[in-house]
């Protein structure tokens, strides 16, 4: 008594296209939102004129632990830059450098506060 064969039916080769399709199209959609995530966003930037240099002076440490170990660095104060942009001033926390570099009247461009 010989039994047949167990046939299992295949899988053609219009599923075989429909499922390259679907998956070429789910890693296309995949690495699109990767590249666009290190786009740099520029519509959450504003742009002002500096109307006021204000400094306070408060000596500290700042210490910074990242990949690199850690890392202490002496601040003399806190450097703010009063800026008006459409109609309302922004107060705008900076480094020294550019505290220095800028000047009463100039434009100056910040990330958005209220985005």
């Amino acid at each position: 008594m010989n039994k047949p064969p167990l046939v299992v039916p295949g899988i053609t080769r219009r599923e075989i296209v429909i499922s390259v399709i679907a998956a070429l199209a789910v890693l296309t959609f995949i690495g699109l939102g990767f590249m666009k995530m290190g786009d740099r966003i520029t519509a959450n930037k504003l742009t002002g004129v500096i109307e006021l240099k204000t400094f306070t002076a408060a000596g500290e440490d700042q210490v910074t632990i990242g990949k690199k170990g850690v890392h202490a660095r002496r601040i003399e104060g806190e450097y703010i830059l009063e800026v008006r942009s459409g109609g309302t001033v922004y107060l705008v926390p900076v480094e020294k450098e550019t505290y220095e570099a800028k000047k009463v009247g100039e434009t100056f461009t910040f990330p958005n506060p209220n985005p």
